[in-house]
């Protein structure tokens, strides 16, 4: 039921109310739409958090959700691997998910999404999609991580495919595209229009000069859509970077990294 529904019943109710017992009021009476939110709030808050503990809630959501994740590893500061503490790392994916990633990621594309810096305790979140008949993306499962490394990805990798390999042991894939490069030490083409969000993002905070910035954006454009060769590029990268650092070190520095 919808919360404004909620209230205007309950309104009606006190209004009764009134009328029975004249005039009687309690503080149930004075329900107003924020303490309906919060109320639906821990309502839902209640089927995942299950203790005021982080530690000891996900413990018990593992056992309680047995069915809607394929991999879990406790983090530990005292127990250390080869790269230092233990990570914690926590694979999701619903029955329905499953299902959907073996019929329409064998023999297919699977796309892994990185998302950093959406919470305080700056976890990654990672989102693996698949692309159904009409090439949609349709997410399948996310991992989230407490530590930034190869040896973490492989290992939920690794799981994740022995999780669909218990339900059809020839599932493959036939590519695997990934939006960050550094993890995998390997090579990717990222999106253009990403680049330039990016650019624009670090400009605007960067260079104070409403001119300068267009310019700059400018000359970054053509860098990207109408150098011919990488020769080219790279030249134009060296004469841009040349034309600015003096003038706007901040956003350079940005740049160059």
């Amino acid at each position: 039921m919808p919360a404004d529904a909620v209230h205007k019943e309950h309104k009606q109710m006190v209004h009764e109310k009134m009328t029975m017992f004249e005039g009687q009021y309690s503080r149930d009476d004075f329900l107003t739409m924020d303490d309906i939110a919060n109320i639906d709030h821990r309502i839902k808050a209640s089927s995942y958090i299950f203790h005021s503990s982080d530690a000891i809630s996900m413990q018990q959501w593992v056992l309680a959700k047995s069915n809607k994740w394929f991999a879990y590893q406790e983090y530990s500061a005292t127990v250390v691997d080869g790269d230092g503490q233990i990570p914690f790392i926590l694979g999701i994916q619903l029955p329905e998910q499953l299902d959907w990633m073996l019929q329409y990621g064998h023999n297919n594309i699977l796309a892994m999404d990185s998302t950093f810096g959406t919470n305080a305790m700056k976890f990654q979140l990672y989102t693996i999609l698949v692309f159904n008949s009409k090439h949609m993306g349709m997410p399948m499962a996310w991992i989230i991580m407490s530590r930034y490394c190869a040896y973490d990805m492989v290992y939920w990798i690794r799981v994740l495919l022995q999780w669909l390999h218990l339900k059809k042991i020839d599932w493959r894939l036939n590519v695997f595209m990934v939006d960050d490069a550094e993890v995998f030490q390997c090579d990717v083409h990222l999106c253009s229009c990403h680049v330039r969000r990016a650019w624009l993002k670090n400009l605007i905070t960067k260079v104070k000069d409403n001119a300068v910035r267009g310019e700059m954006f400018d000359r970054l454009g053509y860098i990207m859509h109408r150098s011919t060769n990488e020769d080219s590029a790279r030249n134009e990268v060296d004469i841009f970077i040349e034309d600015f650092k003096d003038t706007q070190p901040s956003f350079i520095e940005y740049f160059k990294g």
